[in-house]
C-alpha cells in the first residue's frame, strides 16, 4: 500500500472503504485519523450504522469525541446500544460528561455503563468487564 501521507482524500476514503469492506477496521481507523478532523466527521457520518459502530470504539480518545460531539444524541444512542458495555464506557468516558449523561438516560439498561465509568481507566474497575463469565467445573487453564 502507498504510505499514507502520499494519498490525496479521495484516495484515502477508497482505501478506507476497501478496509472496511475486507472487515479491517484497524487499518479503516487508521485511515480515517489520518483525515483532517473535519473530513473525518462528515466521512464517519455518512458509514452506515454497522461500520460506525465498529470503528468508533477504535478511533484515539481524542478522535471519537471529536466524532461523538457532531453527532445527534440519537444516532450515538443507537451505536452504545449496541456496544458491550466496557465498550460503551470507554467511549462515554472520552465525550463530555453531559452528552454522556444524555445517552446514558436514553438507554434502558445503563446500570453496568454507568458502573464502569465510575472508575478511571488505568485502575483495576477501569479495566474490567460487566460482562458474566462462566467457567465450567472441568475447564483447565491450559
Amino acid at each position: 500500500m502507498v504510505p499514507i501521507e502520499n494519498l490525496n482524500i479521495d484516495a484515502i476514503i477508497e482505501h478506507m472503504q476497501a478496509a472496511l469492506s475486507e472487515g479491517d477496521g484497524d487499518q479503516a481507523t487508521t485511515l480515517l485519523e489520518s483525515l483532517r478532523r473535519s473530513d473525518q466527521a462528515e466521512f464517519f457520518s455518512d458509514l452506515p450504522p454497522d461500520q460506525q459502530q465498529e470503528i468508533l470504539p477504535l478511533l484515539s480518545p481524542e478522535n471519537s469525541a471529536d466524532i461523538t460531539n457532531r453527532m445527534e444524541t440519537r444516532r450515538l444512542v443507537e451505536i452504545v446500544t449496541e456496544m458491550e458495555p466496557d465498550e460503551a464506557a470507554d467511549l462515554l468516558g472520552d465525550i463530555s460528561s453531559e452528552q454522556a449523561e444524555q445517552v446514558l438516560s436514553q438507554i434502558d439498561e445503563s446500570e453496568d455503563i454507568r458502573y464502569l465509568l465510575e472508575h478511571p481507566d488505568e485502575t483495576a474497575g477501569g479495566v474490567m468487564t460487566a460482562m458474566d463469565i462462566h467457567i465450567k467445573q472441568n475447564m483447565t487453564v491450559d
